[in-house]
This record gives structure tokens, C-alpha cells and sequence, in this order.
């Protein structure tokens, strides 16, 4: 897990920067998200959603179809690491990319704080206790789950990244 601290925090700075991932992934050009093994954009090339059947592998629709049986509002897109689907599963916004072999790579579901973990909510609140969670990130790779918490109070906004077995660290701290 300790070689995917450098990605993790290179996709929080991304993602709690000021960049709103789904308005600005149409715009931004050539945005690198994780550095490694994967590499995921945070950019989509085109304006508009292109059908599915254009590059999106039948092995990615099969395994997309069970692991995301409720999805709604899917939308494809193609990036240069491979196909990657946009959609709303139980009210929670999503996006799930997969690799050139159509291998999926990761999910990324971005929510509040009554539909985070209950465990998780009590680690971080054990700590954080005088702070509000604005938003969470849930990045779910092959080797786990990563949970970005964002929090504020009224002076001090934090971001947590919360690694299963692992302890938690404030991967950003500002003043408002």
C-alpha cells in the first residue's frame, strides 16, 4: 500500500483542488492523474459522450454490467488509457475506468457524509471531532480502498486520506 501513497496524494491535490472532476474533465487538456503501473487522465478528449460500441470492448461491458448492476445515466468515454464510464449508482456519483485490455483499473465514487462508512466516519470524527465532512472520495483499486475526507470548521479546511489497515493522515491543511 506504501507505493500508492505518491498516486493517492497526486489524485487528492487534483480533486480537492478547485477542479470540479465532472465539469472540467471535458475541458482539461492532458491532465495526469496517477503516475505508475496505471495511468488514468483526468481529462476527456472529446465534448461529448460517444457511443459505446465505438471502442468500448464487450470483456468491459460484461464486467461492467456486474460490478455496476444499478448504474444510471451511464456515459462512455474514451481516454488514452482505455475506456471509462460516468454514471450515478444508488444516488452516489461515480466513475469507473478500465485499462487498453479492458482490465478495470478503478472506481472513484464522490458522496457525503451520510453515505460514508459508519467505521470510517467514526475513525476520522474520533479525531476531527469539532469538524464538518464536506465530501468524500472513495478511490477502490485492485489492492483496496483509499477514502479522501474532506473537512472544515470555521477557521481550517483538512483533507484526510484514510487507507484500509493503515493510519490516517491530513494530506491537505489551509486556512479559509
Amino acid at each position: 500500500m506504501k507505493k500508492f501513497i505518491f498516486p493517492m496524494l497526486v489524485l487528492f491535490v487534483l480533486l480537492f483542488s478547485g477542479i470540479s472532476v465532472t465539469a472540467q474533465m471535458v475541458a482539461a487538456n492532458n491532465q495526469l492523474l496517477v503516475k505508475g503501473e496505471r495511468t488514468a487522465f483526468l481529462y476527456e478528449p472529446t465534448t461529448e459522450s460517444v457511443p459505446a460500441r465505438s471502442y468500448v470492448s464487450i470483456k468491459v461491458m460484461r464486467d461492467f454490467i456486474k460490478s455496476f448492476a444499478h448504474a444510471q445515466a451511464i456515459k462512455w468515454y474514451q481516454t488514452p488509457q482505455g475506456p471509462m464510464a460516468y454514471f450515478v449508482e444508488h444516488g452516489i456519483s461515480c466513475r469507473s475506468v478500465y485499462d487498453g485490455k479492458g482490465n478495470w483499473a478503478y472506481t472513484v465514487r464522490y458522496y457525503n457524509e451520510q453515505d460514508l462508512a459508519k467505521a470510517i466516519r467514526l475513525q476520522v470524527k474520533s479525531v476531527w471531532f469539532d469538524y464538518t465532512i464536506t465530501r468524500i472520495s472513495e478511490i477502490t483499486w485492485p489492492e483496496g480502498i483509499v477514502y479522501f475526507v474532506r473537512m472544515e470548521d470555521k477557521t481550517r479546511c483538512v483533507t484526510i486520506r484514510v487507507c484500509e489497515g493503515e493510519e490516517m493522515d491530513e494530506t491537505e491543511s489551509f486556512l479559509k
